[in-house]
């Protein structure tokens, strides 16, 4: 079978979009070559009363929250040890008196 170059140069042109088969341009070089469009100007995200207290909350938290470095290193090599002693009664006496707040 013998294909005719003029029958088959018109089925590449129908395959072709509109404004491809009379450009001769493809979608994606069309798209490449189109000028970007710039995001709107008026975007803007605003946050609820509840976040914004929670980021001041969090960010004092930060600020003013010591960490005591020395007693947490100490209680470590306590616990890692082997040589810190839990007293029971001062913890039944905490939770009793919490109970009592609640």
């Amino acid at each position: 079978m013998k294909v005719d170059p003029k029958v088959l140069g018109n089925l590449q042109t129908l395959k072709k979009p509109d404004n491809q088969a009379k450009t001769g341009q493809s979608q994606a070089d069309a798209t490449a070559t189109s000028t970007p469009t710039k995001p709107p100007e008026d975007d803007s995200v605003e946050l609820t009363p509840a976040s914004l207290k929670l980021q001041e909350t969090a960010e004092s938290l930060a600020a003013e929250t010591p960490v005591r470095t020395e007693l947490v290193s100490a209680l470590q090599e306590q616990i890692a040890s082997g040589d810190y002693e839990i007293n029971s009664n001062t913890i039944a006496d905490k939770l009793i008196e919490f109970d009592k707040q609640s």
